[in-house]
């Protein structure tokens, strides 16, 4: 067996191909390679290769030059310093003696012994060179010398590689600092990517890269090199074509078939399907499982293929056949026709990812643009800064011309004279770099105002760092035309869509553009242009190139607009598929006019929100049937003779079954093209009947099972008689009552600035309370409450700050009594305006009616428990026309202000909503005291509708933690500037992002729920060490349990009610939302904790041991199901299971909690990493118990793809979920392959 050769940056390497192949390949000594059936890699000599290689060593060299002239260690020697390097001993005597603040330039690092016994790599048969990290930055902390590591990287930005580069360059470095006996310097877990042209290093955690990284080395690395180089399993993707093997891999697919040729086929769902019996390595194969009637359940095990039959069968199809085929479904942005069609494009060159060539063309118009060229395309004459911005320039400032002229043209006109206009690019990179030059060129001086009208069109989350914002939406501004083209149509075009072979599979009956595909611009797998001929133009002055770019680029925008009109043709002639949308009359937004900058951005975020919500919405419904019933998307119904609609086939869905929500439809060509083509937005406050055969429908109740319906609908014109037998479809619809009042505010805002600002409030927080509140509060009364009321001393704490300040955030980890500690407080403060004969007006507001209810409820019996002295205490609510419940009087609508204002000391409680409604802003005779409770799931523009009314010398109290649930937010937007409020999460989190030094808050750090077992993983974790139980009676609570009256030893073991806290890992499951095993294993713990309760076997025995006793949380609705089919299975419940999501627990408690996660799909994990790893509802998951927690962790939720990552708050997640096991009081390792024991 030869000696294979590893590296950082080979190892790297790996993790970017995502292939084993690869790893072996390259590892295998030249002279070995005949030997072990490895292929000759191909020959390099690309330019630009080369020149990206020299734009590395040039960033090298500016950063040495431009950065660290005066600290970098460079070591001595002749010739470049790319070349010098500081000898292995010499690195060592550096890091040791080098002063702080010195960044050590290449020194070398030897794997050693410790290195290879750490991870059982010392056979001899692995050789690691020495390896040389760009930087080493030598600090100090706490006295504390430690290393970081950083690589310089000519990249626009941080990729997975970089990040697994640095981190195995600490786990070297480490090791190295064991063999040498170095204990007094470590290895910091901090690492850097200095990428090019930024100031500072980007930094990362390298403990979160780091268990990944050496469970590859300890598990993966030597089975790898101890098999054969054929045995090495592979894979083709799009990143295939930079691997040196790349064309002996596709031609060993194409000779065999390969099923890697299915295009975007996963390496996990190759993976995947490599693992079953009988393994499916071809397309045959793959057709061979399709056809089974166990195709759906074997696709099940993974994300990308569950639910997917019939579109991998006509995939597979078309590879075969040679011919297209239709999916089905519409697409809501693809329109039928528009006036005015624009083509774009972008290229980049790879070494400084300098956008360098642009390129428009527009279709229809003529009349309104006359002798105006239909294409335009620039190419940089050179590599010049100055050249690549006045092109960048000369893009925005043409196609604002264009679109402008069009806008003028439709003003002022009748709707059937206006024109429509659609702009399109072919893939998503180049979406992705027209935002980019929008964004990066809003502060030029010459063009930034024309940026900016652009991005009002081409809006997206970025348009979030501008400073004002668009008075309108553009739904879909850029249509990126392979993608709806992907979801559409099954093409016979292996691997990916490829241009040239969607331009060729697409083609228009008449008068198409067919392109012709030349290996000088064309890659073999990327849509983008290879940029060989602009450097040969600018390196070697070849004017004749640039010219060949141009001819390129319109040749390229031709067959885009060939294939736009090919497509539509398809979809047209398809009966399965729709063209469903129409082409909007065009106008450019106004501004939106609000001169704030934070308001300006909120008003951008809540109508960005509104339209994404809406989109999403009608994108489930627009997809093929067979998807949606597999993503519960639609509930299939047929109607009875007895006026119940049932679900055929049943469908798990988690639907919000208040108010006309739902859309109804025949299931009939005619029903599918009314809901697909139902106007979401134009009707989202509406409650009114449709024009066409669909019906606003709501849910009035549903079985448990969820197998029956009883609808109320209002059938629109066109919707035929309802008839026993007769089938319909039954899809969510987007509503939103409050987008346009939350607008309205903020422009009222700006215009009339109130003191209570919360512009003021989420830049400033200090100012804000300063400006509020009392001076000097002189009464006792409030502390002698506390005292006698039995505050603890962090609550005490609390109360003072609310007395001593006009702002405080009232920060209750899970457990510590936010809501008893606001009533006391209320309380408190109209007690000692009582004694001072002063008025004092209490609003109670928060997310939800329940949160308000609860806590005017708690403010009641406290009330009727401690009482008030000389008066009795009027308390409201604002209803419509439910019941508040005893001791709170309903407050009708349009009396909630006049009934405040009747009563000098008086609680009401109001949503937002109601307030916006009924009470003036800056009523000097308004609210004294407003309380937000809950107020980490409340958004900041909602808030701000809230505190606007709050007086000018009232008081301002938010109590929530930012750590537990967060509001619903749909877009992704960017993290703000230094310095810059955070306004796109919740206005408790974004005043406590505002507040550095914590002067506005107060923790609650006394837990009332959970025994102290439980509650040390949270305080350790996520809190401050000081969180634990209130007193020594709950830190020591337990269940009352006897195990060893369980026969079941798995069970007994995991109700021990020593054990607070079991984490039950298991293993051997492939599943992706629903995990049988694991819902038939938490039903027999949750069916013996039943029968170990004291409780009788009848509806009431049954209802208090689920409200009391235990509930199940799952992080998915199909889950929910399965835990609640298998409690059902093993017996027979007299009152309905408490099994619910994360987002349904948030408030609640039992004695024992079971967490079921069920994902144990490692893609499933990864499509939904900032869902599955969110902190916040693992926080909830397993803060609801008081007694016992049991968590349930399938093991590939403990062993995500490193890509989960590239995102420090999953990484955040993530982290704590693979702590879980260490911090638990009993691990238990549960294989599904295994029969459990007795």
């Amino acid at each position: 067996m030869p000696s294979f050769n590893l590296s950082p940056s080979r190892i790297a390497r790996y993790f970017h191909f995502d292939c084993d192949r690869f790893l072996r390949y390259a590892a295998t000594p030249g002279k070995a390679r005949s030997d072990e059936g490895v292929p000759r890699p191909a020959k390099e000599g690309n330019p630009v290769a080369r020149a990206i290689l020299e734009g590395g060593y040039d960033w090298e060299d500016r950063l040495l030059d431009e950065h660290l002239a005066e600290t970098a260690d460079i070591a001595p020697g002749e010739g470049p310093r790319r070349d010098r390097a500081w000898s292995v001993e010499e690195s060592l005597v550096r890091l040791r003696t080098a002063a702080p603040g010195t960044w050590v330039y290449q020194p070398t690092l030897r794997v050693g012994r410790a290195f290879r016994e750490r991870y059982g790599l010392n056979d001899g048969s692995l050789h690691f060179p020495d390896c040389r990290p760009d930087l080493l930055e030598i600090r100090e902390d706490g006295g504390v010398r430690q290393i970081r590591i950083h690589d310089a990287k000519a990249s626009s930005h941080q990729k997975l590689s970089h990040r697994v580069q640095v981190t195995i360059y600490a786990l070297v470095l480490d090791a190295c600092f064991e063999d040498a006996g170095v204990k007094d310097v470590s290895v910091d877990p901090v690492g850097g990517v200095w990428l090019s042209g930024q100031e500072n290093s980007e930094l990362f955690d390298t403990g979160r890269t780091r268990p990944g990284i050496e469970r590859f080395l300890r598990e993966r690395v030597r089975p790898l090199f101890e098999a054969t180089a054929s045995d090495a399993p592979w894979h083709l993707n799009v990143r295939c074509e930079w691997c040196d093997w790349f064309d002996h891999c596709r031609g060993e697919a194409l000779k065999n078939r390969g099923v890697s040729l299915l295009p975007n086929l996963s390496a996990h769902a190759r993976r995947y399907l490599a693992s079953l019996d009988p393994p499916v390595h071809t397309l045959d194969a793959l057709g061979a499982l399709l056809s089974d009637d166990g195709a759906e359940a074997a696709l099940a095990g993974v994300a990308s293929l569950a639910g997917q039959r019939l579109r991998l069968h006509k995939q597979v199809n078309a590879l075969h056949k040679g011919q297209g085929f239709a999916l089905g479904g519409a697409s809501v942005a693809l329109p039928r026709f528009e006036n005015v069609r624009f083509i774009l494009t972008l290229q980049t060159e790879p070494v400084g990812g300098e956008v360098y060539v642009f390129g428009w063309h527009r279709t229809g118009g003529n009349d309104l643009f006359g002798e105006d060229p239909r294409t335009m395309i620039r190419v940089a004459a050179n590599d010049s800064p100055e050249t690549l911005l006045e092109l960048r320039r000369g893009l925005v400032t043409s196609l604002r011309e264009r679109l402008l002229a069009v806008h003028h043209h439709n003003q002022g006109k009748d709707f059937k004279d206006q024109l429509s206009l659609q702009c399109y690019v072919f893939d998503t990179y180049e979406k992705t770099l027209l935002i980019r030059v929008l964004q990066d060129l809003l502060g030029d001086p010459e063009v930034g105002a024309a940026a900016l009208e652009l991005f009002f069109h081409f809006q997206s989350p970025e348009l979030l760092e501008a400073q004002s914002h668009p008075d309108g939406t553009s739904f879909f501004p850029l249509i990126v035309l392979n993608k709806i083209v992907r979801d559409l149509v099954a093409l016979p075009i292996p691997i990916t869509y490829r241009f040239t072979d969607v331009n060729h599979a697409l083609q228009p009956e008449e008068y198409g553009s067919k392109y012709k595909e030349s290996d000088f611009f064309a890659f073999q797998l990327s849509n983008q242009l290879k940029s060989d001929a602009i450097f040969h133009a600018w390196r070697k002055e070849r004017p004749d190139l640039a010219v060949a770019v141009e001819d390129e680029i319109g040749r390229r925008l031709r067959g885009t607009d060939s294939i736009v009109r090919g497509f539509r043709e398809r979809l047209e002639k398809h009966p399965e598929s729709r063209l469903v949308a129409w082409a909007p009359k065009f106008a450019l937004p106004s501004n939106l006019g609000i001169s704030d900058p934070v308001l300006s951005k909120l008003a951008f975020i809540t109508r960005y929100e509104c339209v994404s919500a809406c989109l999403e919405t009608r994108e489930r419904r627009t997809r093929p049937m067979g998807e949606r019933i597999a993503a519960g998307s639609v509930v299939p119904l047929v109607f009875g003779d007895d006026g119940i609609f049932r679900a055929d086939p049943p469908v798990d869905v988690d639907w919000d079954e208040s108010f006309p929500r739902y859309l109804l439809s025949p299931d009939t060509d005619e029903g599918e093209d009314a809901q697909m083509a139902y106007d979401d937005f134009g009707t989202r406050s509406s409650v009114r009947g449709t024009k066409g055969p669909v019906a606003l429908a709501e849910v009035i109740n549903r079985s448990t099972d969820g197998t029956e319906y009883r609808l109320s609908f209002r059938p629109g014109r066109g919707f035929p008689p309802v008839r026993p037998g007769d089938r319909f479809n039954l899809h969510l619809r987007f509503t939103d009552w409050n987008t346009e009042r939350v607008l309205r505010e903020l422009v009222q805002l700006d215009s009339d600035p109130s003191p209570c600002s919360i512009a003021r409030l989420v830049t400033d927080p200090r100012s804000f309370g300063g400006m509020l509140g009392e001076k000097g509060w002189t009464s006792t009364l409030p502390m002698e409450f506390a005292e006698a009321t039995g505050f603890t001393p962090s609550q005490k704490t609390a109360l003072q700050a609310v007395l001593d300040n006009g702002l405080q955030l009232i920060w209750g980890p899970p457990g510590t009594g936010k809501t008893w500690f606001l009533a006391q407080t209320v309380l408190a403060l109209l007690e000692a305006h009582r004694a001072m004969n002063r008025p004092f007006r209490i609003v109670v507001s928060a997310f939800t009616h329940t949160a308000i209810d609860n806590l005017l409820r708690r403010i009641r019996l406290a009330h009727n428990k401690h009482g008030l002295y000389g008066e009795e205490l009027v308390i409201g609510k604002a209803v419509r026309d439910e019941d508040p419940g005893p001791g709170i009087a309903p407050v009708g609508r349009g009396e909630a202000h006049e009934w405040i204002s009747a009563h000098p000391r008086a609680v009401i409680g109001a949503t937002v909503w109601r307030l916006q409604a009924e009470f003036p802003p800056d009523d000097t005779s308004g609210i004294d005291l407003l309380v937000i409770d809950e107020a980490s799931q409340v958004k900041v523009a909602e808030a701000a509708i809230a505190i606007r009314r709050l007086k000018s010398d009232g008081r301002l109290v938010l109590a929530g933690d930012h750590l537990q649930l967060p509001p619903i937010i749909n877009g992704t937007y960017p993290d703000p500037d230094p310095g810059e409020p955070l306004l796109h999460r919740s206005v408790f989190e974004s005043i406590r992002s505002a507040d550095d030094a914590g002067t506005c808050s107060s923790i609650l750090l006394d837990n009332f729920r959970m025994c102290a077992e439980l509650c040390r993983v949270p305080a350790e974790r996520l809190y401050v060490p000081e969180y634990g139980p209130a007193n020594e009676t709950i830190a020591a609570q337990r269940l009352a349990l006897d195990p060893s009256s369980i026969k079941d030893r798995f069970i007994a073991r995991v109700l021990e009610p020593e054990r607070p806290l079991v984490v039950v890992i298991i293993e051997g499951v492939q599943a992706t939302g629903e995990s049988v095993f694991e819902a038939d294993r938490a039903a027999e713990c949750a069916v013996a904790l039943r029968e170990a309760t004291d409780l009788p076997d009848n509806a009431a025995g049954d209802r208090e041991f689920w409200r009391e006793h235990l509930f199940v949380v799952t992080p998915h609705h199909v889950q929910r199901r399965a835990v609640i089919r298998a409690l059902e299975d093993k017996r027979t419940w007299h009152h309905p299971p408490f099994v619910d999501t994360v987002d349904k627990m948030q408030g609640q408690e039992a004695r024992a909690v079971i967490v079921s996660y069920g994902v144990s799909d490692v893609e499933l994990a990864l499509q939904e990493r900032e869902f599955i790893y969110s902190l916040n509802r693992l926080n909830v998951a397993i803060t609801r118990a008081r007694m016992k927690c049991v968590v349930f962790l399938p093991r590939p939720l403990l062993e995500p793809d490193l890509e989960a990552f590239s995102d420090d708050r999953v990484s955040e997640g993530i982290a704590f979920i693979q702590e879980l096991p260490q911090a638990a009081d009993d691990l238990i390792h549960l294989d599904a392959r295994e029969a459990p024991g007795p």
